[in-house]
């Protein structure tokens, strides 16, 4: 089963580090006066209180970057602006560019299913903690889905692999299955979001994450109005979705 590479999950979580910016520390006179104290009581070189001063704020970067080596780099590559410098706008985001994600019409598409579903629902286990692992779930859902239809694909249908794959089949599927021909636009919006906005971050995402919930639930009901044998599993995914729903909404 196809997931994202292990770069693009650490891209979501690219946020300013909890420790403070090195150059954004700072120790009062009295503190100072005292690490003087510290330092010159061995004898030797005697520091005065400058240089006391920076000798203690070369003692808090080292303690910095040993707590959080990665969370130091950061503010490293992020300097803080002059004092009475305005800090500048960041520059506008590129508009994310769409990147199929092929569903393998040949696959051994019931064991994709089944692997898809039970991804989905541990992912869903941790959305309302993280909702970083939306995006894993939205991952799973769109195979699960994708495999389905697939599956139930009639024989008419062209091998299409590009943008819109997960629609394509949808259609093709849906002029069999009227029960289903109601979920057109659930089904286009999962699909943009995997192949267009999978790389941004949740809260990023052209769908507000309280209605993502209702999202999934129409994914998991096309699964199982098509694959009646998916029936357990695709109410499991919407027992679970309806939890998070309601929690969402009482948030």
């Amino acid at each position: 089963m196809d997931t994202l590479d292990d770069s693009l999950r650490s891209s979501d979580e690219d946020q300013p580090p909890l420790i403070p910016h090195p150059d954004s520390l700072e120790l009062s006179d009295e503190e100072i006066r005292r690490l003087q104290e510290i330092l010159n009581r061995p004898g030797g070189k005697q520091f005065n209180f400058t240089e006391a001063k920076y000798r203690g704020l070369e003692l808090l970067r080292l303690g910095l970057m040993l707590i959080d080596p990665k969370g130091y780099e950061y503010h490293l590559r992020h300097p803080l602006p002059f004092p009475g410098n305005p800090i500048p706008a960041p520059p506008p985001d590129p508009p994310p560019v769409p990147q199929p994600f092929p569903i393998k019409l040949d696959a051994d598409h019931p064991r994709e299913i089944q692997q898809a579903l039970e991804m989905l629902a541990h992912e869903l286990r941790n959305v309302k903690r993280r909702p970083t692992h939306w995006r894993w779930a939205l991952v799973a859902l769109y195979m699960a889905l994708g495999h389905t239809l697939a599956m139930h694909r009639p024989p008419t249908f062209l091998p299409y692999m590009g943008i819109g794959q997960l629609t394509k089949l949808y259609e093709a599927v849906a002029a069999e299955h009227p029960e289903i021909a109601d979920f057109r636009p659930a089904v286009e919006e999962i699909d943009r979001l995997r192949t267009t906005w999978i790389t941004r971050a949740v809260t990023g995402w052209p769908v507000e994450v309280k209605k993502l919930p209702g999202l999934f639930l129409d994914g998991a009901r096309v699964i199982e109005r098509v694959d009646p044998s998916d029936s357990l599993g695709a109410r499991q995914i919407e027992e679970r979705l309806a939890t998070s729903l309601e929690r969402l909404l009482h948030t």
